[in-house]
């Protein structure tokens, strides 16, 4: 394992697979299956099924992002209420259902993990850019800290 100074500086090479644009299709509650966690998560945007398919036939993580551009007044109004507790659905069940990937985040230790970005996102991440020089909430990198305590407790539970 790890030690504990060490940091995940991006989700890049081999930690790629804690990006949410990271090929690991996901199935909801509704059945619908979307390709990755972004997929996912830009979905639960809205409480209307044919649009969460309609985002899960996206063919990338991206394609799947920038859909809110043009369509920003169909966000649910209680997005700002829900997007932290939609994301950590959406990890769960990524992590759920890709009992490999469980494992490799389990094997992270007590890791940090850090989301660094270049792309100025101070909520979901750390912003290395020259502007905000490691500024950010990381709050994607909490959130996979927190299911990876959830999966070692659950680990210790079955042994």
């Amino acid at each position: 394992m790890p030690s504990p100074r060490e940091t995940a500086n991006g989700f890049h090479g081999q930690y790629r697979f804690l990006s949410n644009f990271y090929p690991a299709p996901i199935m909801d509650k509704t059945g619908i299956v979307y390709p990755t966690a972004e997929h996912a998560y830009q979905a639960q945007k809205t409480l209307i099924d044919s649009v969460r398919i309609q985002i899960s036939a996206l063919p990338t993580p991206g394609d799947a992002k920038r859909y809110w551009k043009a369509h920003k007044d169909e966000i649910r109004k209680d997005w700002d209420d829900v997007k932290i507790q939609s994301m950590a659905l959406v990890l769960w069940h990524k992590f759920n259902q890709h009992p490999e990937l469980a494992d490799r985040l389990i094997h992270t230790g007590d890791m940090a993990l850090i989301e660094y970005n270049n792309w100025h996102d101070l909520y979901w991440g750390v912003c290395t850019c020259a502007i905000h020089r490691k500024m950010g909430k990381n709050t994607l990198g909490t959130l996979l800290a927190h299911i990876r305590s959830m999966l070692i407790k659950r680990q210790s539970n079955e042994s």
